[in-house]
């Protein structure tokens, strides 16, 4: 047993060190994009390909064999050289650095005390359509920037609520939270899939934000109205003796343990939340406990609205003088992490919050690390092979600008549903139609993908 626990320690060591490193040379790389350093930074994608195996789920393991194998059968029948081949592992994994650096954003709204702002705030709503909207607002917004993160900590903030006023959690926040946070992959500029799609067309993320942002909005509120007379928006009928709900609990958060909802049970993972909290729920105040005047949860609401805002700003001035996504991604976080921090008198806090993130967390990323690498150099094998176009394609593709988007966008989405990640199939797919986008604008191929 001891002999087991020390492999599997040297094991996380190893992951550890082999991800820094490759997160270290996608920096330099996007600062200083020499080919030398770019092939390095290929081959030590490769090596985190092979250590992120040991560590990923089976499901990604399976998936990642199998397309390694088909683009090493591509390689091979094109007569790449061993060495190229292996850099290819490179090509998609700068997507790495906002996957693992923006959630450190997510320590700030811990130290800040900015999620018991949020739940004084959801106290206020009464009704279940009004609760569902507000969780809605929160994890667009808040995923803006801290991405799926954004998740579990609006999670920690509204189950609490839907708790006490009779709602099972799961029936008003699994329908709700993905779908919103989803909406906002459309717009944001931290967003991992605009940073594939723009990578690969070459688009700007100006010429395709407005866009982005209405197509938003639609899936808002089409999140909302297909939940219309579902248990979601439906009502809590209130028994009249003994004022009890139709939960079976007291109305006081009681119905928690009636449906197994309560302490280390109560939803998914949280976010920048000690599970070990004294509320069970994160570092969320109770109803009768220590709760914030409301007065002061406005205001801590207001700055930290005022904060993302600022940090989404940022992204967008830097890329507009020149810096890409990944160059301006890096600068912001390494900013607010000092600006905010030392705003909120947590600046030491943060940095050893931050320290513990990447020593704990980096490790057990190896699912994420071997998808975006398998991403990259299945990718650029079918790229290569297809660089001529395929026979027949051209005409239906280019048809018509519905059809090429109908085309491209189902194709994403089939690859998906059969378990191919996205960020994945979105590289596959921009493989195939790449020799067939002349007619359309980069801008559109990337709403597109």
């Amino acid at each position: 047993m001891y002999a087991s626990g020390a492999r599997q320690y040297l094991l996380q060591r190893l992951r550890f060190f082999v991800f820094c490193a490759l997160l270290i040379s996608q920096i330099l790389i996007q600062y200083w994009p020499d080919p030398v350093l770019q092939f390095i930074g290929g081959l030590v994608s490769f090596l985190a390909w092979a250590i992120a195996l040991l560590g990923a789920d089976r499901t990604s393991v399976m998936l990642s064999l199998v397309l390694v194998v088909f683009g090493t059968v591509i390689f091979a029948s094109m007569g790449t050289d061993l060495l190229t081949a292996l850099a290819a592992f490179g090509e998609n994994s700068a997507i790495l650095l906002l996957m693992v650096l923006v959630p450190l954003v997510g320590i700030l709204i811990e130290e800040g005390g900015y999620s018991e702002a949020l739940a004084e705030l959801a106290e206020s709503f009464t009704h279940p359509v009004y609760l569902f909207g507000f969780a809605q607002i929160l994890v667009y917004s808040i995923g803006s920037v801290l991405l799926n993160a954004s998740i579990a900590l609006v999670w920690t903030v509204v189950a609490p609520i839907a708790t006490r006023m009779g709602k099972r959690p799961e029936d008003v926040l699994v329908p709700c939270l993905p779908r919103s946070y989803n909406a906002t992959l459309l717009w944001t500029p931290a967003s991992p899939a605009m940073a594939v799609a723009l990578s690969l067309t070459g688009a700007s993320w100006t010429s395709v934000v407005r866009a982005g942002f209405v197509t938003s909005l639609f899936a808002l509120a089409i999140a909302m109205l297909v939940e219309v007379g579902g248990p979601a928006l439906r009502p809590v009928e209130r028994r009249a003796s003994h004022g009890e709900d139709d939960s079976g609990g007291a109305g006081d958060g009681s119905s928690a343990e009636a449906h197994g909802l309560s302490g280390e049970d109560s939803g998914p993972p949280r976010c920048g939340n000690s599970p070990d909290s004294p509320h069970g729920l994160g570092n969320i105040p109770s109803s009768t406990g220590d709760r914030l005047p409301h007065p002061t949860a406005w205001k801590k609401a207001g700055a930290l609205a005022t904060g993302l805002a600022s940090f989404l700003a940022a992204v967008v001035v830097l890329q507009h003088l020149g810096q890409n996504v990944y160059q301006a991604i890096v600068l912001c976080i390494a900013l607010t992490l000092v600006v905010w921090g030392s705003l909120i008198g947590k600046s030491k806090a943060i940095w050893k919050s931050s320290l513990e993130y990447f020593s704990k967390k980096l490790p057990g990323l190896s699912s994420q690390f071997l998808l975006m690498t398998t991403a990259g150099f299945i990718g650029t094998a079918l790229q290569r092979a297809i660089s001529s176009g395929l026979a027949g394609i051209p005409f239906a593709l280019t048809l018509a600008k519905p059809v090429f988007t109908l085309a491209g966008s189902l194709l994403v989405w089939l690859l998906s549903t059969l378990g191919i990640h996205p960020l994945i199939g979105m590289t596959i797919v921009h493989s195939v139609i790449a020799p067939f986008t002349a007619a359309f604008s980069p801008s559109h191929v990337s709403m597109t993908l």
